[in-house]
């Protein structure tokens, strides 16, 4: 602005003679002379956020932060931390709430990919090594959430396994298109599976961008059925406008059911030995009250009335305009009574896929074993509905599995039944939440027992871990409020990501750092001493905005193989990555050997972050100089004593421009003289 107001002032002085700073017209280059001044003082690093963070790297900082720095550096700085999962065990003299410091995870990508975008970066060590202390005193002091330390700090010192994009997994050969057909799978009971699973698996897509919370996950689902996952989450809704069933995330309305089951169908025929599990129910509240329905807000697109109305309709199935779009798109590969009345009551992998039962769909917990009310009637073992039970087959029957029904019919087959351990495990917490999963996953079956499901009877005899018919899934996802969306969405806006210092804040960022704490203290090593394979009880595990590596931890323990363990690099930003260290031979690689292949991949993603920096930075140069340069010369032709515009006449000589003295004009406008004699008296030079 002053060099604006500068330039445009010498341009006024140099053309015009008769300049005069006490003329009325001469006072716009003092106006922009003062606008330039003002604006160059007013200018500060950034918003309030982005000024606190500045005047505390200014020097405010405390003796206690000092203090806090010194130890950080002593005992915990990222240079020391262990590379592997073998080595990052709490055994190693770290107590439980240091580790979670070492173990946040934050940071983000602007858009699907794992490209890290960084803001203000820190240059210095002394800067870096404050910004750490003061995430941490953030987290661990004040005991605040990883959103409101990044959104007032930055991400540094806040680890968390960043969100890849599905082209770097596939770049990097993360994939687990086929896994479930190796040997070891096929010939595993099915109670006996372990199952990578997503929690709010069609929240993909969210339809409002106003609500950015509202998302669980970042790839589609056919992506995550290549990474591995096999085990979808899909609570529902009904839109209003199109009376169309759409996966839902909390208050919000997400992917069409429709897409998510074409995108199953798809997968499974071409993968013929994998088997997916689709839980289904109407959308619920993330809370420890089992069967608490989630109130539609006031102008929603979307309810649940067309489900609730089919709970109390005694000629149709509870839930079954979802069961009739499920059979549509796949009736054929669903494991119903007809398919599992001929297989054993636990029966193996391989068996399934021999049967063509290959997808087990189930309804609020239930495996739904017949389409219609008319089928269900002629299935052993069906029973009416029970009040507030609104499950399709409805309560199991109190006879042994194998036994024929009162009328000597075929066998009875007890649905499958599934409990989660939201009511004994919800936290928004992500400390508190590892260690009530651990607890939970060392007895799952008496858990059950405390907090049984709708499709079993309080008090009734629950079978043993790893028999019919109970599944158990280990809810590994933080339970985070309304209002704190709320607040969340309020600060992301429609973008998605604000921007401190270091990596963007995001909606991933709880969760990503949430990721990062599972994979470090409850993906264990499976044959360490002393310590059981936790994550091998459970059935499933389900994960928000899941990473590759927790899907192979599960994945090599499935099919037998030899435990490696895993290899973590984590960027001084926050942003971490792993990779598991079993080579494509089924032997374990160098420790070193991951590393660098870890480091060139998070290297080959920052080249083209800053040179995609640097483009926009010399674009947007050239786009500032040349504003400048036409603000400037049109403020000097406005501030010149001649005519902006000339006139241009033609003549037997040629063609004249002519340039009209502005002051002449004046002159001849106070003396009265007519305009016509304007040209004729001016003082006019040909060109």
């Amino acid at each position: 602005g002053c060099c604006c107001a500068a330039h445009a002032t010498l341009c006024q002085v140099t053309l015009d003679p008769a300049f005069s700073w006490k003329s009325h017209r001469h006072m716009s280059a003092w106006l922009l002379l003062v606008i330039g001044a003002a604006a160059g003082v007013s200018l500060e690093p950034g918003d309030g956020r982005q000024r606190k963070a500045w005047l505390v790297e200014s020097g405010g900082a405390t003796p206690k932060d000092v203090e806090a720095a010194i130890y950080m550096r002593r005992h915990v700085h990222t240079e020391d931390l262990p590379r592997s999962h073998m080595q990052a065990d709490l055994a190693h003299g770290l107590s439980e709430s240091r580790a979670d410091v070492l173990g946040d995870s934050e940071g983000d990508d602007l858009e699907e990919g794992s490209v890290v975008s960084l803001k203000n970066p820190i240059e210095s060590d002394g800067e870096l090594l404050m910004a750490e202390e003061r995430n941490a005193a953030c987290l661990e002091e004040q005991h605040r959430s990883v959103d409101e330390c990044i959104e007032w700090y930055g991400s540094y010192g806040i680890r968390r396994l960043f969100t890849e994009s599905f082209e770097s997994i596939q770049d990097m050969g993360w994939e687990r298109i086929d896994w479930m057909s190796a040997d070891a799978v096929q010939k595993k009971q099915l109670f006996e599976l372990t199952l990578p699973m997503t929690h709010a698996s069609g929240s993909y897509k969210v339809h409002s961008n106003q609500h950015p919370s509202a998302s669980s996950q970042s790839y589609s689902i056919w992506q995550q059925l290549r990474l591995g996952v096999r085990a979808l989450d899909l609570p529902l809704a009904v839109e209003k406008k199109s009376s169309q069933l759409h996966t839902a995330s909390g208050k919000q309305l997400t992917a069409l059911l429709s897409t998510v089951l074409l995108d199953v169908k798809r997968f499974l025929a071409k993968r013929k030995k994998e088997i997916v599990y689709l839980f289904v129910g109407k959308n619920r509240k993330i809370t420890g009250e089992v069967g608490s329905l989630e109130e539609a807000p006031i102008n929603s697109t979307w309810t649940l009335d067309p489900l609730l109305a089919q709970d109390d309709n005694s000629s149709v199935l509870p839930g079954q305009m979802v069961h009739d779009a499920v059979w549509s798109v796949l009736g054929l590969l669903l494991a119903d009574y007809s398919k599992l009345q001929v297989l054993p009551e636990n029966p193996t992998v391989a068996a399934l896929v021999k049967a063509n039962a290959r997808v087990l769909y189930f309804w609020e917990g239930q495996l739904v074993l017949c389409q219609n009310l008319q089928t269900c009637r002629a299935t052993p073992g069906w029973t009416e509905r029970s009040p507030h039970k609104p499950l399709a087959f409805g309560l199991p029957d109190k006879r042994s599995q194998g036994e024929p029904d009162d009328r000597g019919r075929s066998r009875i087959v007890d649905p499958f039944c599934l409990a989660t351990s939201l009511p004994a495990t919800h936290s928004d917490s992500d400390v508190e939440l590892v260690r009530r999963i651990e607890a939970y996953s060392v007895d799952p079956v008496r858990r059950a027992g405390e907090h049984p499901p709708l499709c079993l009877e309080f008090g009734s005899t629950l079978p043993e871990l790893g028999s019919p018919n109970l599944l158990h899934a280990a809810s590994a996802y933080l339970s985070v409020s309304e209002e704190e969306k709320a607040k969340l969405d309020s600060i992301l806006g429609s973008k998605g990501w604000l921007f401190t210092r270091g990596e963007a804040l995001t909606a991933r960022s709880r969760a990503e750092r949430f990721n990062l704490l599972m994979l470090r203290l409850f993906f264990r090593s499976r044959t360490a001493p002393k310590r059981r394979p936790f994550f091998t009880r459970p059935n499933f595990v389900a994960f928000d905005f899941v990473h590759p590596i927790l899907i192979h931890r599960i994945v090599e323990s499935m099919q037998g193989s030899k435990d490696c363990g895993y290899t973590l690099y984590c960027m001084n930003t926050g942003g971490c990555s792993a990779m598991t260290k079993l080579g494509d031979d089924g032997e374990c690689s160098s420790e070193e050997e991951v590393y660098s292949l870890l480091e060139d991949h998070l290297a080959h993603w920052h080249t083209k972050i800053y040179k995609s920096t640097w483009v926009w930075r010399a674009i947007t140069g050239v786009a500032i100089w040349l504003a400048l340069k036409i603000f400037c010369v049109g403020g000097c032709m406005l501030l010149s004593p001649f005519q902006m515009r000339p006139r241009i006449e033609r003549s037997a000589e040629g063609l004249n421009v002519l340039f009209k003295n502005k002051e002449v004009r004046e002159d001849l406008a106070r003396e009265g003289r007519p305009r016509s004699m304007k040209a004729k008296d001016s003082k006019e030079a040909k060109t």
